[in-house]
């Protein structure tokens, strides 16, 4: 989580209460930036126990840096779709986290069965069988369960071809999540940095993005679903991404 300065070393309590009545309340709250971020980038924040969104100001911030913006207006009456509550600006887990999932489904689908893996996240963003928009689901789980039995049949012959598509499809997704969640590449620039990513962390990045998109708390993996989650879960939306 990222942390807010605590408050009352710079006597700015964010609200003065009396006999239970609030008097008033701080119009500022200051933040550290997680990382180095370009401007227009947005982080999420917490105060007073709520998440809330941070836009990057022009000429970006570096890690460490301070930052004092608007204190956030919270809508109590808001109801959450389930996906609200997705990070910005950061992923939800850190990439070597996966291990911390290890009897879970979702850890032994993506070290043993990565190409089923990619056809359930390629299902919730939307996706087609080769990442481009527009998929239908059913169509789109049944072609990779060809893949994959052509895999385990012909697999030690024409492997490099089952690895360009899961690295293919894998870059993809996980540019369009960072673009989506404005989480900034970790080192050699935008597509460059998720087909590296991809073709050298496979399982690590597949569990890094499957976590991300939903809270594996509220929704539970489910190994043999299309989407790799309950049928109350719902869909990323990349359309506008």
């Amino acid at each position: 989580e990222l942390s807010i300065l605590p408050l009352f070393l710079r006597e700015t309590l964010s609200t003065l209460f009396v006999r239970g009545k609030t008097l008033c309340k701080m119009s500022t709250v200051q933040v550290i930036a997680p990382s180095n971020l370009e401007a227009g980038y947005s982080f999420t924040a917490q105060v007073d126990g709520k998440d809330f969104q941070v836009t990057v100001p022009e000429g970006g911030v570096t890690e460490g840096q301070i930052l004092e913006v608007p204190y956030p207006k919270f809508d109590d009456a808001k109801k959450s779709d389930g996906l609200d509550d997705v990070p910005t600006g950061r992923w939800r887990n850190d990439l070597c986290s996966c291990c911390d999932i290890f009897c879970n489904g979702l850890f032994w689908m993506a070290a043993c069965c990565d190409i089923l893996l990619v056809g359930q996240l390629l299902n919730r963003l939307g996706l087609d069988s080769i990442g481009s928009s527009g998929g239908d689901k059913k169509t789109v789980w049944m072609i990779t369960w060809v893949i994959f039995v052509l895999f385990i049949l012909v697999g030690y012959w024409v492997w490099p071809l089952f690895i360009i598509w899961v690295v293919l499809c894998m870059t993809k997704i996980r540019n369009l999540l960072r673009r989506k969640y404005q989480i900034p590449a970790s080192s050699c620039g935008d597509s460059m940095d998720d087909c590296c990513m991809s073709f050298w962390c496979t399982c690590c990045v597949l569990v890094q993005m499957a976590r991300h998109t939903h809270d594996t708390d509220k929704y539970p993996y489910n190994c043999c679903a299309e989407t790799g989650l309950p049928a109350t879960a719902p869909m990323v939306d990349v359309s506008k991404v």
